[in-house]
């Protein structure tokens, strides 16, 4: 049975604490009363989506002449306007496009856009309008995305610096990937929901493992609820560690994912951190590809360097060296270096 995703099942970490929050802070006061934008972003399964769909169910409850309009740009063809009920009602647009950012998205209490790397880029300028107008009425909007304001691309190109711009006015909370002791704990909430007798030693396992989100380790625990109606034994740690080595395999941290990682934090093409150019904005993302390979993967230096561009070992391990000295001058670089090892892991 799908459970409702309310703010009260959320199941909160270090990873997510200050998002939960800011979220709370939102339904407390009178709308528009604290911040007027607020931007959540971190990575797929990081729980954005669930604080946003917990927001408005608390939003919602008893407040019938409460308007909330919700967008999805991952979704181009659903549009979800309100009701005057306080409830959402979904609508398909005539066009099938993108739902434009009309009036009822200007006079809404709440408007919510999620997703919105994947927003046109024919509507980032109606985007600034309605965040303008907004702000200037005293209306909150909250935005999801993958990534912060001076990240954040659409189809590979930055934002446009005026919706940037308006984005780092708002409030901007980062949800990091789940750790280890924050995926037990969220295994063990799914498999109560289910009603499933997990032994804790599997849930362990599977919470140190498994280093998706919140969906994956869903999809973990339909796979569990698979395998008991169809197991007459039970379950024990090995069938586990059987059902689930071909996942692990391709989830481990490669040189190519690593370079394809670096890639695209840096906004560098792969392919020139691979070869052997010498320029000022390849150098950089290149070493960090090489001290990640180091420490992620069990290549040689000797390996490492062939790789890119066909370095010696000498080269890679001056590289290593070179930016673990940055990384503890430098907390911009730390922390970049830090986000991307949680991607991979």
């Amino acid at each position: 049975m799908l459970m409702q995703k309310t703010l009260a099942r959320f199941v909160v970490g270090p990873e997510n604490r200050a998002a939960l929050h800011a979220v709370h802070d939102l339904h407390r006061p009178p709308l528009g009363q604290t911040h007027s934008i607020l931007l959540l972003h971190g990575p797929p399964g990081s729980g954005k989506s669930h604080l946003v769909s917990g927001l408005c169910h608390e939003l919602c409850k008893g407040k019938s002449r409460l308007v909330v309009h919700y967008l999805s740009a991952s979704d181009a063809r659903e549009n979800t306007a309100p009701r005057g009920n306080g409830t959402l009602e979904r609508e398909s647009p005539n066009d099938g496009c993108f739902p434009k950012l009309g009036d009822e998205a200007l006079g809404a209490d709440l408007l919510i856009v999620e997703d919105l790397q994947h927003l046109p880029l024919a509507a980032n300028e109606r985007l600034v309008q309605v965040l303008d107008e907004r702000k200037a009425r005293r209306l909150t909007t909250v935005l999801t995305a993958d990534a912060g304001p001076r990240r954040l691309s659409q189809r590979g190109k930055p934002l446009p610096a005026r919706l940037r711009s308006r984005l780092a006015g708002g409030l901007v909370v980062a949800l990091q990937r789940l750790q280890a002791p924050s995926r037990i704990r969220l295994l063990r909430e799914l498999a109560q929901q289910q009603q499933l007798a997990v032994p804790d030693e599997i849930v362990k396992w599977l919470g140190q493992n498994l280093a998706g989100g919140g969906r994956q380790l869903a999809g973990a625990v339909a796979q569990l609820a698979a395998l008991q109606k169809a197991t007459p034994e039970p379950l024990t740690l090995d069938t586990i560690r059987t059902h689930f080595q071909a996942l692990l395999e391709t989830s481990e941290a490669t040189v190519d994912r690593i370079v394809e990682q670096v890639g695209g934090y840096f906004q560098t093409d792969p392919r020139r951190l691979r070869s052997a150019v010498r320029v000022h904005s390849v150098l950089l993302p290149r070493q960090i590809s090489m001290y990640l390979a180091r420490h992620l993967t069990r290549l040689s230096l000797g390996e490492i360097g062939a790789y890119f561009g066909g370095k010696d070992h000498s080269t890679v391990r001056h590289a290593c060296h070179k930016v673990q000295k940055a990384l503890t001058k430098d907390p911009l670089l730390a922390s970049a270096v830090a986000e991307i090892q949680t991607e991979l892991t």
